[in-house]
């Protein structure tokens, strides 16, 4: 990957670095207005105009007509993509850490079978 490429994904990661910046993404990608996007992230409406300032400079989304809604671009498209596969890859090997801890915890452990099972109950709610 040349300099320039990791540059340029750096700042598509500190673009995205954060719940909300993703979920407005996602807002954006579903046609929601900008005042309700902020709402919905909630960020103060000025705080939402510099996220959506770093997603415009990084092309990732274009005016959508009114100048209250944006559209993602083609790359703002992919870029999401990509994020809901990287979400799906680590969904499993999260399972796995968090299986393998709690393995580690029971056998390290003097739990009863009563004190297993309740512990389990609550990691399933």
């Amino acid at each position: 990957m040349s300099e320039e490429a990791r540059s340029h994904l750096s700042r598509i990661f500190r673009v995205l670095s954060t719940p909300e910046r993703i979920r407005g993404l996602e807002l954006i990608k579903e046609g929601r207005s900008l005042e309700e996007i902020s709402r919905l992230v909630r960020m103060s409406r000025t705080g939402f105009q510099r996220v959506l300032d770093d997603f415009q400079s990084l092309e990732l989304v274009e005016p959508a007509g009114h100048r209250s809604y944006r559209r993602l671009s083609t790359k703002g498209e992919k870029i999401l993509d990509l994020v809901k596969d990287f979400e799906e890859k680590l969904e499993p090997i999260g399972r796995e850490v968090v299986l393998e801890k709690f393995r580690n915890v029971i056998f390290d452990s003097r739990l009863t079978k009563e004190d297993i099972l309740k512990i389990i109950e609550e990691v399933r709610k």
